[in-house]
């Protein structure tokens, strides 16, 4: 459903600017758009040989998640030369909570040094439809909007910080809020599939981990504390023991600040622990090859532990990856990664925790596919104090 499209109007090259709430969000706004919309589009996804070349030939443009990258750039600029309607999501990723997230600083400063108009998008109703953590879709209404936000005369006469504060304002939306006036239904099955890949502790309990979710339930196996997601995006108790939040972007609110004051609270001892899984690296053929499986992957305030079996093929490629100092145990190996060494750390396909460490790049994947690798990426970014309130 289309509330306002200012496109229709709109002549040469321009930039469109979109929230991210699910992976059908290029295909809304293209059904909209007359011009073929150039998005810039995680570097990862290019690994995969069909889609890559897909992608490619759509000209869209790679680009790794949160790191500076000029050759982007470049690309943009020879984009901009050939009239290209431009599309980023700003935010950098898909969001897990139905709010806006941060929007990254240096939009601002691309908007100002391509000089082209800026038309916002915002889409409603796409998060409730696709939930970042839901293995299933659900039918419900969404709606889009395409209004023109900064011409190029406005450009020129903002700073770059004018220019940020109005895209935080024209691209912040509550998906849940919206809801309460809206009410739209939102139907499927398993509803709460899988929520725990973002709901990672229980408000009644406080247990990390402990949190399970079957059909259109969720549930702490500690605590038993039992919630119903309903059909708008609503937690609604079921049984004789409920959780604190009904909303779920409250419940994620709460969580961070719990996170942030467990880092505060804890020393010596791990933040949390996981358990099995497989380390890899990017190779130069830009493929991504298994390093190690490892046993127990454990967050330090200053460190990643990762511990492996002795076999000699462990101690050789560990020793490979620079990823030191390690400890060699009789039984285990501990490799230690700095916190502060990692960079880029984002989640890739909802299961991977993908990081660059010594300009390396690394995805770590876990076994089991109810670890929250959310909980690992906010963390450590939280440890690296880049996640602002």
């Amino acid at each position: 459903m289309l509330e306002q499209n200012d496109t229709t109007n709109l002549k040469g090259d321009y930039i469109i600017l979109a929230n991210h709430v699910s992976n059908y969000d290029p295909f809304y706004i293209q059904l909209f758009v007359k011009k073929h919309i150039k998005y810039i589009v995680n570097a990862n996804v290019f690994r995969k040989p069909l889609l890559g070349a897909a992608l490619n030939w759509f000209e869209y443009i790679p680009k790794k998640k949160f790191i500076a990258d000029r050759s982007t750039v470049k690309r943009i600029l020879n984009l901009k030369r050939n009239n290209a309607v431009i599309g980023i999501f700003p935010e950098g990723r898909r969001n897990w909570d139905g709010e806006t997230s941060k929007i990254i600083f240096s939009t601002a400063k691309l908007i100002k040094m391509l000089k082209m108009p800026v038309v916002f998008c915002v889409i409603k109703g796409g998060y409730l439809s696709n939930p970042r953590w839901s293995r299933f879709n659900k039918k419900g209404r969404v709606e889009i909007s395409l209004k023109l936000g900064l011409e190029v005369s406005e450009i020129e006469a903002k700073s770059i910080e004018e220019i940020y504060s109005d895209v935080c304002n024209s691209l912040n939306f509550s998906e849940i809020e919206y809801q309460k006036t809206k009410m739209v239904r939102f139907d499927g099955k398993s509803r709460a599939e899988q929520l725990e890949l973002m709901l990672f502790i229980c408000p009644t309990c406080n247990s990390i981990g402990s949190l399970k979710s079957e059909g259109h339930s969720i549930t702490c196996n500690a605590c038993n504390a039992t919630a119903i997601y309903d059909m708008y995006g609503r937690l609604i108790i079921s049984g004789n023991r409920g959780f604190l939040f009904s909303e779920l972007y409250v419940w994620n609110n709460w969580q961070k600040e719990y996170v942030e004051s467990l880092i505060r609270s804890i020393e010596g001892e791990a933040i949390f622990t996981d358990f099995e899984g497989v380390l890899m690296q990017e190779n130069r053929n830009g493929r991504m090859k298994k390093i190690v499986k490892f046993n127990e992957l454990a967050l330090y305030k200053d460190r990643v532990v990762i511990k492996c079996s002795t076999q000699k093929n462990n101690i050789n490629r560990i020793s490979d990856c620079f990823l030191y100092p390690y400890e060699n145990a009789e039984t285990n190996i501990n490799a230690h990664i700095t916190v502060h060494g990692m960079s880029g750390v984002n989640i890739s396909s909802n299961s991977i925790l993908e990081f660059i460490f010594e300009d390396k790049y690394y995805h770590v994947k876990f076994k089991s596919k109810n670890v929250s690798v959310y909980k690992w990426s906010l963390a450590i970014n939280i440890l690296k104090g880049e996640i602002l309130k």
